[in-house]
Formats: C-alpha cells, sequence, structure tokens
C-alpha cells in the first residue's frame, strides 16, 4: 500500500509541511511500521519548522534537479555542496540528467548515491528503472509513459495508446521544451552484466509486464511527471508515492512554452491525496505561492545548479 501522513486538509502552513514529505510504500508489516515511524518523525519536525538565523522556515521540501550542464563548477564538487546544504532539511536530490545513455547515467549515479549518502539526503534515480534497482536505489522517477508500460495494469486502450505514446516521448518533450527521453534500456545488455553484479536478474522470467512489475516493486519511493490533473490521477492510480506538476511559472528551460500557472497547480493537488511538487519557474519570490496551493513543495533546477553557494541560496526560502 502507499503510505501518508495523517490528515487530508491542505489548510494551513503547519498542517501542510506536516505532509510534504514523499511518501514510502510500504509493502508489509515491517515496511509499514518504517513508514510509520518515518512519517511520526517528520510530522513531529515539520510541526516545529525548520529555523535559522533569518527567522522561520516557509515549509514545505526542496527537490533539486539536477542538470550537470548549467554547473559553473565541477559537477561532482558542485553536489556535495548541494548535498551538504540539504543536509538536516527536508527534500532530496532527483539525478535527472536526460542526455545521458544507460551506462554513463549508471556509472554517474553510483558517484552521486555516494554523495547523498554521506550526508544523509535522499537520491531519487531517473527513468532507467533496471540500472537503478541493480544500484540498490529506493527512489525512482519516471516519464508516465515508462511508468504506464512497466506497470502493466493500463485498460486495452492505454496498453494500444502506450506504444506510440512511448515512440513519441522525444516529440513530446520538444513540445514542453525539455531534452529528449531515452528509453528506459529494459533489454540492455550492459544493465543485464551490472544487474547480475548485484544479485538482480533483470530477465526473470517470460512475462514482461511481470518482470517489470518485479523491478517497480523494489523501489519505496515512486514519482512521475504530470502535465494534467489527468496525468496525476493515473499516476496516482499506478502506484505513484509522490508526483511533481508543471510547468508552473515561465523558465528559461521551456522558452516559448506558456506556464500553467497556480491555479493548474492548485487543482492537481485537489485532485489526487499524494504529494505533489510544483517544477518550473520557481524561485524564493514565489515560493510561498507555490505552498499555498497545496503542493508539498517545489523542485529547482537552474536556481540549485547555477548558485554559488547553495546553503546561501536555499536561506532564500526560507520566511
Amino acid at each position: 500500500m502507499i503510505c501518508r501522513t495523517q490528515g487530508s486538509e491542505r489548510a494551513g502552513n503547519d498542517l501542510q509541511a506536516s505532509r510534504a514529505r514523499i511518501c514510502y510504500r510500504a509493502d508489509g508489516p515491517e515496511h509499514a511500521a518504517r513508514a510509520s515511524h518515518v512519517i511520526a518523525e517528520t510530522v513531529s519536525r515539520s510541526m516545529h519548522h525548520h529555523a535559522d538565523e533569518k527567522g522561520m522556515a516557509c515549509g514545505g521540501e526542496i527537490l533539486c534537479v539536477t542538470n550537470r550542464k548549467l554547473c559553473r563548477e565541477d559537477f561532482f564538487e558542485h553536489m556535495e555542496s548541494v548535498a551538504q546544504a540539504l543536509h538536516g532539511r527536508s527534500g532530496g536530490i532527483i539525478l535527472r540528467e536526460k542526455d545521458l545513455s544507460e551506462e554513463e547515467y549508471r556509472e554517474l549515479a553510483g558517484k552521486i548515491m555516494k554523495i547523498c549518502g554521506k550526508y544523509g539526503v535522499r537520491c531519487i534515480l531517473h527513468n532507467f528503472a533496471d540500472t537503478a534497482a541493480a544500484l540498490g536505489a529506493q527512489a525512482i522517477h519516471l516519464p508516465l509513459p515508462v511508468l504506464r508500460r512497466m506497470h502493466g495494469s493500463a485498460s486495452a486502450e492505454n496498453r494500444e495508446r502506450s506504444v506510440p505514446a512511448c515512440n513519441a516521448m522525444d516529440a513530446a518533450s520538444a513540445e514542453n521544451g525539455e531534452e529528449p527521453v531515452r528509453s528506459s534500456g529494459m533489454t540492455d545488455d550492459a544493465a543485464n552484466v551490472i544487474s547480475a553484479k548485484n544479485g538482480f536478474d533483470s530477465h526473470q522470467g517470460t512475462d514482461p509486464e511481470a518482470d517489470a512489475r518485479s523491478i517497480l516493486s523494489r523501489f519505496r519511493i515512486i514519482g512521475a511527471s504530470c502535465h494534467s490533473v489527468e496525468d496525476a490521477l493515473e499516476a496516482q492510480a499506478l502506484g505513484c508515492t509522490y508526483i511533481t506538476a508543471g510547468h508552473i511559472f515561465a523558465t528559461d528551460c521551456k522558452k516559448g512554452v506558456p506556464p500553467r500557472g497556480l491555479a493548474f497547480l492548485r487543482e492537481v493537488c485537489r485532485s489526487v491525496s499524494i504529494p505533489v511538487y510544483a517544477i518550473g519557474g520557481i524561485n524564493e519570490k514565489n515560493y510561498l505561492q507555490v505552498l499555498q496551493t497545496g503542493a508539498a513543495g517545489a523542485c529547482i533546477m537552474s536556481g540549485l545548479m547555477c548558485c554559488e553557494s547553495a546553503e546561501e541560496y536555499l536561506r532564500g526560502f526560507m520566511g
């Protein structure tokens, strides 16, 4: 089942902050107990908020979405500073890097996971579920067409449209001002070698859908990118424990593509019971508006990738 923090209302900063943690999958008593402990600890921490010398936090979570091409310094050094800045705060890092092959991504992911582990920061891998499972990652973020295909529980109509949808992912990404999303590489030979070394067989049986569901079951946190209320509802039905929704404000990452706005974000938040993280053009000036829609927090890419000091940058989000 999908664990959630207590309370379904979205009014009030304290309650909204208490719902801000990305939810965990709890597939059994042990996981359920652990999830309950995490949730209780989070609620306690959130109700007291996070403070620094500038005052009290606005609440919510910041998820850093990576794009190494935006960094002005060595990517690993920069990510070390980001992880250090996130240490002790609610949030995490989504290792996006859409331009990499699966083999290249695997090498990068291993290093970033070590950095995140050093500072106790949640690391969410992206797109390559097989590789993420082989690396022992607990969290994965997937494009919705990939999640739909892997889950294998879509209706006959969705099954028919999922294949062209996956084939058309590059076109859809371009339309949204994004870089093309590479295939999830479920049959990649190199991935099979790594998987075998980690005691993971990516070809466990003759049923691809069953194998894909088996891979998904290894993750305690599953997220998906959503661009409509329908996307959000489908992602929740497919077992996501959180979603991102956007883009909310105008951003250089999606030049010429109209933002969906706060009204859209509010509608998405009201439509699902899992945490929603806003993405697109979010900064310290509009962050509070984002939280007021009921969002659990925000995803930040450019700001955290381009800043000279991640610690100073995140301080700007403190109210």
